[in-house]
């Protein structure tokens, strides 16, 4: 699960029950425990948007998780490789309040290219 998340970037559980490697070695029950398994240690993190099914990415410790830009009409996620703001402001935050183990998530939002000609009504 680890290999094909690093591979593809973020899955929804669905995604990784139907469609991954996983599909044929366990059952979607399975699947599910794995995640909540991999989230409490820290391997992967959930990302929440709205009202859709959650996605999971991997969290590797250390180092600067990927940002992403979300669809708001179908939940679809892609990483973004930006320079990320959010990597100062940690800096700054463990300098002037003594935080540690920071980390923080970036996202944008809008309608991607599929689903604008649908939202415009077009």
């Amino acid at each position: 699960m680890l290999e094909y998340l690093l591979q593809s970037g973020p899955a929804t559980w669905r995604t990784l029950s139907e469609e991954s490697p996983l599909k044929d070695l366990c059952d979607p029950s399975t699947v599910f425990r794995l995640l909540v398994k991999l989230e409490e240690i820290g391997l992967i993190r959930r990302i929440t948007i709205r009202e859709k099914p959650p996605f999971f990415s991997i969290a590797l410790p250390g180092e600067h998780h990927n940002d992403y830009v979300v669809c708001t009409e179908c939940a679809s996620i892609q990483d973004i490789h930006i320079l990320c703001p959010g990597t100062r402001l940690e800096r700054q935050l463990e300098e002037e309040l003594g935080f540690r183990q920071l980390r923080h998530e970036f996202a944008f939002y809008g309608v991607c290219k599929e689903c604008l000609p649908k939202s415009s009504g077009a």
